[in-house]
């Protein structure tokens, strides 16, 4: 009799232990799908319970009420009960002691779930606020670039935290260790820090420090970088970026005067028109050949130059019939004031830079001698002297 009772308490005991696994795979297998079923399921599973937190620490910052994170807190001591690692819960508990101000017992909470793990977001994120905080830049970046490397999903969260530190010069040595190293989250970063104007000093010295990374080799950022500087009224940041990018052009007021490289940025490479009946293209061993449809007539091609105040004297060099309808533009783009537009067969024209008028713009037209046909004409280049020339 004796036998078969030990036996039955052993098989009660393998039931229940065969019970417990079963309720406790069921529930890591809901873990992922339905936190609230896990934690039913198995009450005693700490992931589950903490995974629950987590959502509740989501709720409750999304709506900005903070003592709904009081809230929580029971739940999140039990599942610290079950599970050591529940890493939600020790950022909850961390984030309930910095609002009550025991900030000695958030930073112990804080750092002990940053010791188990560099991948939590709820625990990143408070370490990235605690470091903008103390405005400890270099930890600031530190934690920034563990948390993109694992989740860039988080990026618009944190990118805000960043953003407003990117006018201080402090912030350019530890950026350029991140650039140097070009983590993915990186370019996404200079793509949206570029739409900061107070950034743009900081981005441009990343950029020229960093010629070869992903960002600074990307065509469509740095155009995007020359653009948002001109925008901002820094033309001569602008140029000097757009020097360090092509070293091996020519130096002298105009870049490219003979027209052979289209892939110079704009506006201090030539901007070409985007309309179809009214263009120009790079014709190698031609230069510039202008188009322009059936009574159309315009600018045709662009470029930013600052010029000194003085006299000054551009020569087109072009067949006489073409010289006939292409004329020379130049102006002042901050007082919109024309200094020189009148066609010259000769392909010669002269204006003077007044003092009040620190970069001008020049432009080559086409002017359509006969409205019911299409116009075309090619100049080989352009030369600008001071002086009468």
């Amino acid at each position: 009799m004796m036998r078969w009772i030990r036996f039955a308490a052993i098989a009660f005991a393998a039931i229940i232990l065969i019970t417990f696994a079963v309720r406790a795979n069921l529930s890591n297998a809901a873990l992922r799908e339905n936190p609230p079923l896990a934690a039913r399921l198995h009450p005693e599973n700490g992931f589950a319970q903490d995974r629950l937190v987590e959502l509740q620490i989501a709720a409750a910052l999304e709506k900005q009420d903070t003592a709904a994170l009081e809230r929580i807190e029971p739940q999140a001591r039990a599942a610290l009960r079950h599970e050591p690692f529940a890493l939600s819960s020790l950022a909850l508990l961390s984030m309930t002691a910095r609002v009550a101000g025991e900030n000695e017992r958030a930073d112990l909470l804080l750092d002990h779930a940053s010791g188990l793990s560099r991948r939590d977001m709820l625990v990143q994120l408070q370490l990235i606020q605690r470091a903008a905080q103390r405005e400890d830049l270099e930890a600031l970046i530190g934690h920034v670039d563990a948390t993109l490397r694992s989740r860039q999903s988080g990026y618009q969260l944190i990118f805000p935290q960043l953003a407003q530190y990117l006018n201080r010069p402090e912030m350019v040595d530890p950026l350029t260790q991140v650039a140097r190293q070009d983590p993915a989250w990186y370019k996404l970063f200079i793509g949206e820090a570029l739409t900061v104007p107070a950034a743009l000093p900081t981005i441009r010295t990343l950029m020229m420090r960093v010629p070869e990374g992903s960002a600074a080799q990307d065509t469509q950022l740095r155009r995007n970088l020359i653009s948002q500087l001109i925008a901002s009224g820094r033309i001569s940041a602008a140029r000097s970026y757009f020097r360090s990018l092509h070293p091996q052009a020519q130096a002298g007021p105009l870049v490219d005067p003979e027209f052979t490289h289209p892939e110079y940025e704009a506006p201090f490479g030539w901007s070409v028109s985007e309309d179809p009946d009214l263009t120009a293209d790079f014709v190698r061993g031609e230069g510039l050949l202008a188009y322009a449809g059936s009574s159309r007539e315009g600018i045709v091609a662009r470029q930013l130059v600052s010029l000194a105040p003085g006299r000054y004297t551009a020569k087109l060099d072009g067949e006489r019939a073409d010289l006939s309808i292409i004329y020379l533009e130049v102006d002042c783009p901050t007082g919109a004031e024309l200094l020189a537009a009148s066609p010259s067969p000769s392909g010669r024209y002269s204006f003077t830079v007044p003092a009040r008028c620190p970069h001008q713009t020049i432009g080559i037209g086409l002017r359509d001698n006969d409205d019911s046909a299409v116009a075309e004409a090619a100049i080989r280049s352009i030369t600008l002297t001071s002086g009468n020339g």
